[in-house]
């Protein structure tokens, strides 16, 4: 009978089977007595991961060394002809 009910879902609602993906607990990590702690830790892993794909984009996001003395000698250069300028008049 769950069987049908499965097929049925499947065939009337636009998720298709190959859409699911393995559940990455066992049987044994969802079962009553269990889940809220499995639930708990996955939190954490997700919180980890979230933590290092957000430190890995900040370490992407930095300038280089060469990024930087550009943007030091463009300033230097403004910073110079406006002095150069402000002294003329």
């Amino acid at each position: 009978m769950q069987w049908k009910e499965v097929n049925q879902f499947f065939e009337t609602e636009s998720i298709k089977l190959s859409d699911i993906e393995p559940s990455k607990v066992s049987y044994r990590e969802v079962q009553r007595n269990q889940i809220n702690t499995t639930i708990y830790n996955e939190k954490g892993n997700i919180k980890d991961i979230d933590t290092s794909i957000i430190r890995d984009m900040y370490d992407k996001s930095k300038p280089t060394l060469k990024q930087g003395a550009y943007i030091s000698a463009i300033a230097a250069s403004l910073e110079g002809g406006y002095c150069i300028y402000n002294s003329n008049n």
